[in-house]
């Protein structure tokens, strides 16, 4: 049994945003499953203080190909009320509402998974590298949204990101693990969140 991540505890706050950092292949996916109770076969406690509404903004496609992209999104909220309509007209998806999933690019895909994680109104989001598959001018609209939609309802946020500068535009504090040693190493907050110290912290990790 192989151990991605070893000797990890950590006090979580509301309406902070938690970055995962580290090296590909360390298991930093599978760590925001367990965070999230996806994952279960690990040994410790996890506590929340109360059951919170979650979403998930995940790498992979999970809607389901053969529904359109309005029924994709009643699977979670059925409601045709203000919110919703704001969130469909700024992600410019009203027009790919009769469009089946299996027919959507890469990029729709990301920005129908990005509007259902937020029609469901959650208390925590985990993320995980979700806006890969969009262009500058996309991602920068996705940035802009999540932020006021997150800061504005207190939403905690656990993200997953190898961009270094979606990390210091976002981050409240950075977990930076150790695939040389499996173990949490420390945490960066505030000013100590620039793209130095995450570099360095990145290639002396590699050649350790």
């Amino acid at each position: 049994q192989k151990i991605l991540i070893n000797q990890f505890s950590y006090s979580f706050f509301s309406g902070k945003f938690y970055f995962i950092f580290g090296q590909v292949g360390l298991g930093k996916s599978l760590f925001l499953e367990t965070l999230s109770n996806l994952y279960t076969n690990f040994t410790g406690d996890m506590n929340w203080k109360s059951t919170p509404k979650v979403s998930f903004l995940f790498q992979k496609n999970c809607l389901i190909p053969w529904l359109t992209v309005q029924q994709n999104l009643n699977l979670i909220c059925k409601k045709n009320d203000d919110f919703s309509f704001e969130i469909l007209n700024r992600l410019k998806i009203n027009e790919l509402l009769t469009t089946k999933a299996s027919n959507l690019s890469g990029g729709e895909i990301q920005k129908v998974n990005f509007a259902r994680a937020l029609l469901f109104q959650p208390d925590v989001i985990f993320a995980d590298e979700p806006f890969n598959s969009l262009d500058m001018r996309e991602k920068n609209l996705m940035y802009q949204i999540f932020k006021e939609f997150c800061i504005g309802r207190n939403i905690t946020v656990f993200w997953v990101s190898h961009d270094l500068v979606e990390i210091c535009n976002f981050a409240d504090e950075v977990l930076c693990f150790s695939k040389a040693t499996t173990k949490f190493e420390k945490s960066l907050s505030g000013q100590n969140i620039n793209l130095e110290n995450l570099a360095t912290f990145i290639n002396q990790d590699v050649n350790t």
